[in-house]
């Protein structure tokens, strides 16, 4: 993450987020690379490569789901790690893709 600089996260309005939080259903976002990893080197994991402009996902450590520890996150964390932790703490997932220009497509899913 790139800490004390701004994210590039279009796609989501204060409205959206909170309609999809509440009901469920789909939600995209577009990213930057560096949202992701400063040095992007999930580019280039094996189990990633290989699906960049069809879809992969980059799971969160066990540990968002401890109930203090996860809600300390969702409080002081960066913007996007916020979004990725109550996505996930609510059961959804996350799948990225690799876009034309470079930045990343994100879509969130929640089953409610």
């Amino acid at each position: 993450m790139r800490k004390g600089v701004d994210m590039a996260i279009t796609g989501i309005t204060a409205e959206k987020w909170k309609a999809f939080v509440q009901d469920g259903g789909e939600l995209i976002a577009e990213i930057d690379a560096e949202d992701l990893s400063t040095d992007r080197s999930f580019e280039e994991s094996n189990e990633i490569s290989h699906n960049l402009t069809t879809g992969f996902e980059i799971r969160p450590s066990t540990i968002v789901y401890d109930e203090d520890i996860g809600d300390m996150i969702e409080l002081l964390g960066e913007p996007w790690v916020k979004l990725c932790v109550s996505v996930y703490r609510q059961g959804g997932k996350i799948i990225y893709r690799k876009l034309s220009n470079g930045r990343y497509e994100a879509k969130m899913k929640i089953a409610l």
